[in-house]
């Protein structure tokens, strides 16, 4: 499995400085972040899971999908910034 850098952090600075220069990188970059991330599999199936269960119509199916990337995104932040302090003590 190849190395990729996840950090949406560096992900956003990149596409700043001109390194994602538009949707189709962008596209291609989360693409293949999930094509080896399992764990990204598994929120997607749940998402889709939910979505299927609640018989949710396209635009609601988006709504939910986009709770869950932005619950995710705020943990995974968190867990960044908790570890960057645990190195730097």
């Amino acid at each position: 499995m190849p190395h990729l850098d996840l950090d949406v952090t560096g992900l956003i600075q990149k596409f700043h400085d001109g390194g994602c220069p538009d949707r189709k990188d962008l596209i291609r970059f989360f693409q293949e972040a999930m094509n080896f991330n399992r764990a990204a599999k598994v929120m997607l199936a749940q998402v889709c899971d939910e979505c299927a269960k609640n018989n949710l119509p396209p635009v609601h199916a988006m709504g939910c999908s986009m709770m869950y990337g932005m619950v995710l995104g705020v943990l995974i932040e968190r867990d960044r910034i908790e570890r960057e302090r645990r190195l730097n003590n």
